[in-house]
């Protein structure tokens, strides 16, 4: 638990919540999924999905995580982690500094529904996250997010010790942030 969110691993046992967040998010899973996310969900393919998630966390291939409200009956949104060595190496994607290194570095993505009247502002949850993910020390992290994911792409360009990296050879337009935070937020 962060502040007033709950992050937890994004499992079978939160499906409903998961499907109703998915549902009633139209615009921020056509952004988040650049359009490839399927729009109407059904359930077998949430199964499916959810089945993925669990798989890769297990396998430590990646993380994906539910945001919950305070009380833990209301999904807000969802975060990814996966290694950015994996992502550089299947896209061929560059950075324009030597700073990344994408072995040691950890991709952050993330989608909030879009009801904003039931969940915190986007940089509020931004900055939760960082503090969660700063007090495991796990890796560097670099934030992506595509430019019509229009609150994140302004969370992550107001939010302090973030800089914006250029990155080339790009399967899609991604907007990245580098968190150079060397402390943990606590």
């Amino acid at each position: 638990m962060v502040g007033e969110l709950i992050i937890v691993p994004l499992s079978s046992q939160l499906f409903d919540l998961d499907l109703a967040a998915y549902r009633s998010s139209p615009k921020a899973i056509s952004a988040h999924g650049a359009g490839l996310w399927p729009e109407h969900l059904g359930q077998e393919e949430a199964r499916r999905l959810l089945a993925i998630h669990e798989k890769e966390h297990a396998t430590g291939e990646a993380y994906a995580y539910a945001i919950l409200d305070p009380d833990g009956t209301r999904e807000i949104g969802c975060v990814y982690l996966r290694r950015l060595s994996a992502f550089t190496d299947r896209t061929g994607t560059s950075f324009d500094t030597a700073a990344i290194e994408p072995d040691r570095t950890a991709i952050v993505t993330f989608w909030l529904i879009d009801d904003q009247g039931a969940r915190p502002s986007t940089a509020l949850v931004l900055d939760s996250l960082r503090r969660w993910l700063h007090h495991w020390r796990a890796a560097d992290l670099i934030y992506r997010c595509l430019p019509d994911e229009v609150a994140s792409v302004a969370a992550l360009e107001e939010a302090t010790g973030l800089s914006s990296v250029a990155a080339s050879r790009q399967e899609l337009p991604y907007l990245w942030f580098a968190d150079h935070a060397t402390n943990p937020v606590d």
